[in-house]
């Protein structure tokens, strides 16, 4: 990540991030899915931070200021299921 090479760092990051969840992990992996265009997952990332991270702690200010700006920009599906409804619908997208 520090050399900037974003693609070679998310797998590695996001391993690094199953293996041992941390908030810095999660916030880098955020960047760099950002950078990547990977919105959806950056944003998730994001919230992992905000979630974790102690109210005074700059990461979680970045890490929300960040999110902020993503969820104007990542698209929304909402799903309204009518009362009665029997069974649960299937999406498919």
């Amino acid at each position: 990540m520090k050399s900037g090479d974003c693609e070679t760092a998310v797998p590695l990051l996001g391993e690094s991030h199953s293996l041992d969840p941390a908030v810095g992990t999660a916030l880098n992996l955020a960047i760099c899915e950002e950078k990547l265009g990977m919105l959806s997952r950056a944003l998730d990332h994001f919230a992992f931070v905000i979630a974790r991270a102690p109210e005074d702690d700059a990461r979680r200010r970045f890490a929300e200021r960040r999110a902020s700006d993503l969820e104007r920009r990542v698209a929304w599906l909402t799903v309204t299921v009518p009362n009665g409804t029997r069974a649960a619908p299937e999406v498919v997208l």
